[in-house]
């Protein structure tokens, strides 16, 4: 099989587009060639940062020890044997007895620090996807990828709940997330993101929206880390043409018609949410400007490589991103405009400066 010259398209707009990005990435690293003529249509979680499979050894362990599978010589043919029950009970035990609201999973106070991520196994993934990246391997793809503006309040509802002083919250990243960091790396993100709410998310709220202490300091942490911070290294290596883009939420999307030429008040507590676009406006579920402009652009750029060959003059035209201007297209109701994509700059470069410590 030829990974050089194939078409593919990617469209994947949620979490589960991890497993994707390992399949693509480990193809084409493991064949030694690029993906080209290609297209791929990215939301969220791109290139995350992996340790290697000793820090799952100990769920492997359980699972195996659950299967009954403890003395098998070979383990791994053990557990494909096992019985259905065992493996789903052993699932279960992870998602619960950690601490409370485990079985939220995404929601719950392990939020995006996943039980199940995948890992590189030095072999078919050779190295953590973010690694890959900054060594230039990586497909040369039309690319467009984009975020949410309030990606990280989703995951940030109960973990803040007994999370609600500077030192627990750095103990709460350094403990669940990232035991690998120093503890003068953790008091550096606690100083780039500090305890005002008038720079948590929802951003752009001031002090609304602060349901707990720390929830919108972990809320705005969480989603650079998770998915913001992501997004611009890939846009800082990706070779082939690029573009970006965040996505509004107001609370006319979920009421009444919106009123062209303004956007109301962002939802309450979660403001722009992660996963908010694809039903609001991906599907067409609220027949407001959003939705029309957002599938437009995205048909277009399916069926072109282009954006903007959507036969629409009235909207704004969508720049290629460059590492020089750093042009973002920004979706809200009154029309998409033309924004420069260097908000929280310091704070994402030292998450992507510092990324071999802070690996989930």
């Amino acid at each position: 099989m030829e990974c050089e010259g194939m078409p593919v398209l990617s469209v994947v707009k949620d979490l589960g587009q991890d497993m994707m990005d390992f399949l693509i990435s480990a193809w084409c690293v493991t064949l030694e060639g690029d993906i080209v003529q290609n297209i791929a249509f990215k939301k969220y979680l791109i290139p995350i940062k992996v340790q290697g499979p000793e820090r799952q050894q100990p769920i492997f362990g359980r699972m195996v020890s659950n299967a009954g599978c403890s003395a098998a010589p070979d383990k791994i043919a053990c557990l494909r044997d096992a019985s259905y029950e065992s493996i789903y009970s052993s699932v279960q035990g992870e998602l619960t007895n950690k601490s409370f609201a485990r079985a939220a999973y995404f929601a719950g106070y392990h939020s995006l620090q996943s039980t199940w991520a995948p890992r590189p196994d030095g072999t078919f993934l050779t190295k953590s996807p973010h690694t890959l990246v900054d060594e230039g391997k990586i497909a040369n793809v039309s690319l467009i990828i984009g975020d949410m503006k309030d990606e990280g309040t989703l995951f940030s509802l109960v973990n803040s709940l007994n999370t609600t002083s500077t030192d627990q919250f750095k103990n709460y990243f350094k403990s669940i997330w990232w035991p690998m960091a120093t503890s003068e790396e953790m008091d550096c993100l606690a100083e780039l993101y500090p305890q005002d709410p008038t720079a948590g998310s929802p951003f752009d709220t001031g002090i609304l929206n602060s349901i707990t202490p720390q929830y919108k300091r972990i809320a705005a942490w969480t989603g650079d880390y998770s998915f913001e911070a992501q997004r611009r290294q890939l846009l800082s290596n990706a070779p082939g043409p690029k573009w970006t883009y965040q996505t509004d939420n107001s609370l006319a999307d979920l009421s009444l018609p919106p009123i062209l030429g303004s956007n109301i008040l962002n939802v309450p507590v979660p403001g722009s949410f992660h996963g908010s676009d694809i039903f609001f406006y991906d599907y067409g579920t609220l027949p407001v400007p959003n939705s029309k402009n957002i599938m437009d652009t995205t048909i277009s750029f399916v069926s072109t490589l282009d954006p903007n060959n959507h036969g629409r003059s009235e909207l704004a035209k969508w720049p290629e991103y460059t590492s020089s201007d750093k042009k973002m297209y920004h979706f809200i109701e009154s029309g998409p405009e033309v924004i420069t994509d260097t908000y929280r700059e310091d704070q994402m470069a030292y998450i992507n400066t510092h990324a071999d410590s802070f690996l989930i």
